[in-house]
């Protein structure tokens, strides 16, 4: 949506995470709880983006997507974080780097939307696209 002036950030607002006594952590995000969190949409574009990612994602025959620790290493406040991801019925790897900063954990990753079989959005006979790859940025509070 940069092209027309919007860089959207969506979050999600159910998700589950649990993180075992070895490090190993389990996410389950449900699919249709994105949520515009970007001030420059409109109202009725942030209802519109919200419908579109539901409809990219496949949230009627894949409402849940799944992240499983395969390895879990830290090093003082970083720690590294290889999984697999389940996104609309593919399930990937992913590899994190996170760095804690007293109160959080943080972490970015990016998403080749094509490698789970989703074909990025396009509108206006593909004048406006988005990219491919998607940031996914990670925010976790310490318990």
């Amino acid at each position: 949506m940069a092209a027309v002036g919007h860089d959207v950030d969506l979050r999600v607002t159910d998700l589950t995470l649990d993180v075992g006594d070895d490090d190993s952590i389990a996410a389950d995000f449900v699919a249709d709880s994105l949520r515009v969190c970007s001030d420059g949409p409109s109202k009725f574009d942030r209802k519109d983006i919200e419908r579109n990612a539901k409809k990219t994602l496949g949230t009627q025959k894949y409402p849940t997507i799944k992240f499983r620790s395969t390895s879990v290493v830290r090093n003082g406040d970083r720690v590294s974080i290889d999984g697999d991801l389940t996104l609309k019925g593919v399930t990937g790897p992913v590899s994190v780097e996170a760095r804690d900063d007293g109160e959080r954990w943080n972490a970015e990753v990016t998403l080749d939307q094509r490698k789970f079989n989703i074909k990025p959005f396009s509108a206006m006979l593909a004048m406006l696209k988005v990219k491919p790859e998607v940031t996914v940025k990670i925010s976790v509070p310490h318990p």
